[in-house]
């Protein structure tokens, strides 16, 4: 057999060598053939806007800025440094651990097309991120604060803009850390400060749709319920007999149409509902994420003044008893948490790499991940969309001390402003199921409860129709398991504390004493380097016995399929990459937390092609198709693929590994090899390279 396969290698000489050095090149499907993400779709919808990109930066360490007026119109800052935003200062070796104030300065011009319009406009900055707290001034003028870094916000600049000349915005941004705020000292995530996300001028009209809300019900397979909510504000000293109308899309085709006469009073706004029947429709589902769009408009005397375009899918989520049911059909989430982290761009990643990392998760036979611990940047959620991943949202409220989370001042200056911002960010996308108010804080503590209470029924005023937890580490001492849709326990037996097979008892302990609440494992990891193998702690080879030791015992009490009575509806492994904290100074490699089942290049590791076998036995995972790539610092490559098909419960697997430069076929029928391998590679690569390959 090793005859004939090397006589094929080299019939294929020069395809070969080309895989190798595509391969070598990249231990993922190569970025550039990707699709990119549209990030002109990721600011408020229907305006008009121009992004904000070069900027002028300095470090504050002593305060001076604020005495010596770096907000100023007149101040000079030609020797400060040039920075692209979006950006963060502890990307630069100098200041990786700096904590403190950072200023940004930027000019610009208001676009000619703009001008003749200022009579009917509105103009807003706009930013959709700044770690941690922000104060902004336009041409002097000092506009307001926020805080909070992981979600967006604007400032009205409408009186103070200048429309024929020079504009200068300037930003004092803090990324300072005390206990008194969301996130608070115990932060274990990088803390880069910046302006972190991107920052828009926006053009908005006086008479404009202000909001957009929809939420499904799946009644039956071929019945739903939508109700779309919509607010439209009169900026005019005018009153206005408007016209309003509304459209369902489904690839480009209408669904639905509908149109009203309505009467909108000066200097003040109109919030209708809507609530339709649609037959057949095409529902939203990991297997089948279908997406709608709604198209609300806003006329006067047949003239349009605003119109916005809001993508949804058609789904529903719930618990029954001890199962969740998305659609009226059980499911069981099987997936990873995930951090926005990379040594080479901080948290603020490319489109490219959003995607990857998402794609990389849902080829592992994932549905489901969980944003740690924060709001993620809004192409994160468009992707969950479109590739049809569930999606766990989280306000940063990590190790906070009772004492901080049950203060009033915490509770309404920062963590419900950095809950309702989320939830009205978020609101549409159909991936997220689970809205969170935290991770491991001291549940055990009565102070916690009066954070958990006023936090669960802050959530469900804003948004009743998503499952609402948090993360805990406490098990039995934890107070809040009544108020709360799943109980999320994170567990790291036999890595922290005890053995690996205590895990299944903690969980029976915890069933025990709540028989009505379904149970999720938010987190379960074990650390590994990548090509660290043998045994021990660190090793790859620990990190999968880790891994098939506890999901032998969620299977063991896994809800999700009909003949099932299990009480754990899912787990999600900590973490998908491995990520840059300031806690891990004495980590096998330092300042890095290293669970991840890929490294912080996204090289994967073993436990990655381990956890999508373990993935494909899962109960509601349909035929799908998994490729990875690993490469080792030994040149020995790696190339796995797993076909995995439920039919009469049994399930087949193939597996193809290059080593040392020869093609070894293991558990493969020989009549498929040939076929089997290409099938394989033009799947990877989507290259000319492949396209003549027989």
């Amino acid at each position: 057999m090793q005859t004939s396969l090397n006589k094929f290698i080299k019939k294929r000489a020069t395809s070969f060598i080309l895989l190798l050095i595509l391969v070598t090149s990249s231990f993922a499907i190569l970025s550039s053939y990707l699709p990119l993400v549209d990030e002109d779709r990721f600011s408020p919808k229907g305006e008009d806007r121009v992004p904000l990109t070069t900027w002028k930066f300095k470090i504050d360490p002593n305060k001076d800025g604020m005495e010596e007026k770096w907000f100023e119109v007149d101040y000079e800052d030609s020797r400060w440094q040039d920075v692209i935003v979006p950006s963060t200062w502890n990307l630069e070796p100098d200041l990786e651990w700096y904590k403190g104030l950072g200023w940004y300065r930027t000019h610009f011009f208001i676009p000619d097309a703009w001008q003749a319009s200022q009579s009917d406009e509105l103009i807003n900055v706009h930013f959709l991120a700044v770690f941690l707290k922000c104060d902004a001034w336009l041409n002097g003028y000092y506009l307001g604060n926020h805080r909070g870094g992981y979600t967006d916000f604007s400032f009205d600049i409408s009186s103070i803009v200048n429309y024929k000349g020079e504009n200068i915005l300037a930003v004092r941004v803090d990324n300072q850390l005390y206990n008194t705020q969301i996130p608070a000292i115990s932060f274990d995530w990088w803390f880069w400060g910046g302006l972190t996300r991107e920052v828009f001028i926006e053009k908005r009209p006086r008479l404009q749709i202000s909001d957009i809300s929809i939420t499904t019900k799946v009644l039956m397979n071929d019945l739903a319920l939508i109700n779309v909510t919509c607010t439209i504000n009169n900026d005019y000293n005018s009153d206005f007999e408007s016209n309003i109308q509304l459209k369902l899309l489904r690839d480009n085709i209408l669904t639905y149409s509908s149109s009203f006469d309505i009467l909108i009073s000066s200097n003040d706004h109109y919030r209708w509902s809507k609530t339709l029947f649609l037959n057949n429709p095409k529902l939203w589902s990991p297997e089948n994420p279908n997406l709608y769009k709604a198209v609300v408009s806003v006329s006067v005397e047949n003239k349009v003044h605003h119109r916005v375009e809001e993508r949804f899918g058609i789904r529903e989520i719930k618990r029954k008893g001890n199962a969740l049911y998305l659609n009226n059909r059980m499911i069981f989430l099987r997936g990873f948490s995930r951090h926005e982290d990379h040594p080479d761009y901080g948290n603020i990643l490319p489109s490219d790499i959003q995607y990857n990392d998402l794609k990389m998760i849902k080829e592992s036979g994932a549905n489901f991940v969980r944003l740690s611990h924060y709001p993620n940047h809004p192409s994160v959620l468009e992707i969950c969309d479109e590739l049809g991943l569930l999606v766990w949202e989280e306000i940063p409220a990590w190790h906070i001390p009772p004492e901080t989370l049950s203060n009033p001042k915490t509770i309404e200056k920062w963590a419900k402003p950095q809950l309702k911002e989320m939830i009205q960010r978020d609101k549409n996308h159909p991936s997220i199921i689970i809205w969170s108010i935290g991770n491991e804080f001291d549940t055990m503590s009565a102070l916690s409860l009066i954070y958990v209470r006023k936090m669960v029924n802050y959530t469900r005023s804003l948004d009743n129709s998503r499952l609402i937890t948090y993360a805990t580490n406490r098990y039995q001492g934890d107070l809040g398991y009544d108020y709360i849709d799943v109980i999320s326990i994170n567990a790291y037996m036999g890595w922290y504390t005890a053995e690996i097979n205590e895990f299944g008892k903690i969980l029976d302990d915890i069933h025990k004493y709540n028989p009505n609440k379904p149970i999720l494992i938010s987190e379960f990891g074990a650390g590994a380097v990548l090509g660290k193998r043998g045994e021990g702690k660190y090793t790859e080879d620990f990190q999968v016995t880790f891994l098939k030791g506890y999901w032998s015992q969620i299977e063991e009490r896994m809800s999700g399929s009909s003949t099932n009575t299990g009480y754990v509806v899912g787990a999600a492994w900590w973490v998908f990459a491995d990520f840059k904290s300031p806690r891990r100074i004495h980590s096998q490699i330092p300042k890095y937390n290293l669970k991840g089942v890929v490294d912080q290049l996204r090289q994967p590791k073993l436990a990655y092609f381990e956890i999508t076998t373990l993935f494909s036995t899962s109960p509601n995972n349909s035929k799908t198709l998994r490729s990875a790539l690993l490469f080792k610092s030994d040149t020995t490559l790696e190339l796995y693929r797993q076909y995995s098909c439920f039919k009469n419960s049994q399930t087949q697997y193939s597996r193809i590994q290059i080593l040392e430069k020869h093609l070894i076929y293991t558990s493969i029928d020989s009549s498929n090899k040939r076929k089997l391998i290409f099938d394989f590679l033009k799947t990877a690569f989507e290259t000319i390279a492949f396209k003549n390959i027989e």
